[in-house]
């Protein structure tokens, strides 16, 4: 995709300074969207990487795409009682060059992702290191945008004495062009796009806008043609 990269760092995953900014979808926009989601039998996350999808390709002719999100690590019995990180991160290519419709990208993209998930237990660094060095970006990674559905509470929780708080990496500390952060919320889907520094206030401030017209266009149009919900979306900004 078009987006502006930096120049190679000397460090494979080298941290780089950005922003981060709001992103949020009313809670009576935000059931749309989960109803469209139960309709098609698909997951939010499908609806909401649709959506993305729309967003990205507003940016140039690329249609196979590569997008980035981690994955929690604890489908084995019994890793949810451990304490630890295992988080991992796996890639969802999308090939839209056939112009499906917002309802079958939301299907292409939830066989996308339980795909990827039946290989998340394979380290990102190992799949990195068997691409070719013109698959990866100038970061040397083979994505530059990560979407992200958080299911973690953003409120503090108490487990048996123990507090536990969300801990806000600073965003002096992205790892990539465009993250999307988001999660379910009493008011709606709220979270944070997280961009590197090199990206002007207008350039988010348009791309914040596209991205809810994009989610509205998977909640309430689902039979649009992918390129035409592309036009739709970029054309009002």
């Amino acid at each position: 995709m078009p987006l502006p990269s930096p120049a190679p760092d000397s460090d494979h995953f080298a941290h780089r300074e950005g922003v981060a900014r709001e992103v949020w979808l009313p809670s009576h926009e935000a059931a749309l969207l989960q109803a469209a989601c139960d309709r098609q039998g698909v997951t939010l996350f499908s609806g909401l990487l649709t959506g993305f999808l729309v967003l990205l390709c507003g940016y140039g002719d690329q249609r196979d795409l590569v997008v980035a999100t981690p994955t929690a690590g604890r489908r084995e019995a019994g890793s949810h009682r451990l304490i630890g990180c295992f988080v991992n991160t796996v890639l969802l290519r999308l090939d839209l060059r056939d112009n499906p419709s917002l309802a079958q990208l939301t299907l292409r993209c939830q066989d996308t992702v339980r795909e990827a998930l039946g290989r998340e237990r394979v380290a990102l660094t190992d799949v990195v290191s068997r691409l070719p060095r013109t698959t990866t970006n100038a970061m040397g990674r083979p994505a530059n945008v990560m979407l992200v559905q958080n299911n973690a509470p953003f409120d503090p929780s108490e487990f048996a004495g123990l507090r536990a708080e969300r801990h806000r990496m600073p965003p002096s500390a992205v790892q990539r062009d465009w993250t999307v952060n988001v999660a379910q919320t009493d008011s709606g889907l709220q979270g944070e796009f997280e961009h590197a520094a090199h990206f002007s206030d207008r350039d988010i401030a348009v791309a914040q806008q596209r991205l809810t017209t994009a989610w509205r266009l998977v909640a309430t149009a689902l039979d649009t043609p992918f390129e035409e919900a592309v036009r739709e979306t970029a054309e009002h900004y």
